[in-house]
């Protein structure tokens, strides 16, 4: 038997024993995670990520294959699953598992934060961590997610959406860095509280 007939073989007998195997996740909606908490005097701040190149955006990006109940068949993670994921690994563990999927049930969500509706981001509530864990934390050399974030930092409430609305993108936590937000993750902010019908950080 040829390399060629067998590699088809291979190929095939692959798709049909992994549907997921044969379909590109990259069709399927991204999604990340904008985390926030409230302070005992009632205010507010919001927990961003800055990548090296692009600025400072929410936790987030697109879907990968899981294994259906640790069996062989595959499948495209939910959104929710992209959001929890991507958030855990894009912070370095600073957030948890078990804080984000219980605070993504309650999560007031906006679309569009890449200019197409491919994109869900779930603002959610969460106690307050120490981001000075994310230097800290072992960084998994296997996993490419955890190449993405260089630095944590908080911003106020007042001053993202004040950001948020500016005629410019201006410098974000300057203290931690010079970077802006990320040109998309602005757009999708603002869009999403020039809407009105999207109420985002309640508390």
């Amino acid at each position: 038997m040829s390399k060629l007939i067998l590699k088809a073989l291979i190929t095939i007998s692959l798709a049909s024993t992994f549907p997921a195997f044969a379909q590109e996740c990259d069709d399927f909606i991204g999604a990340g995670v904008l985390p926030y908490v409230v302070l005992p005097d009632g205010s507010v701040k919001v927990l961003l990520a800055h990548e090296k190149g692009r600025g400072w955006s929410s936790f987030g990006g697109g879907p990968k294959m899981r294994k259906v109940n640790k069996g062989l068949k595959l499948r495209c993670e939910t959104r929710r699953e992209t959001a929890i994921r991507e958030a855990i690994e894009e912070s370095r563990r600073v957030l948890s598992k078990e804080v984000l999927t219980s605070a993504i049930e309650t999560a007031a969500i906006y679309p569009q934060q890449y200019g197409h509706r491919d994109f869900l981001t779930y603002v959610v509530a969460i106690p307050p961590v120490d981001i000075n864990k994310f230097t800290s934390n072992v960084v998994p050399g296997n996993d490419p997610g955890y190449d993405e974030t260089n630095a944590l930092g908080w911003v106020t409430l007042g001053e993202l959406l004040r950001m948020a609305k500016a005629d410019k993108n201006e410098a974000v936590v300057p203290a931690v860095n010079a970077a802006s937000f990320y040109p998309h993750f602005r757009k999708g902010l603002r869009k999403a509280l020039r809407a009105g019908d999207i109420k985002l950080f309640e508390h």
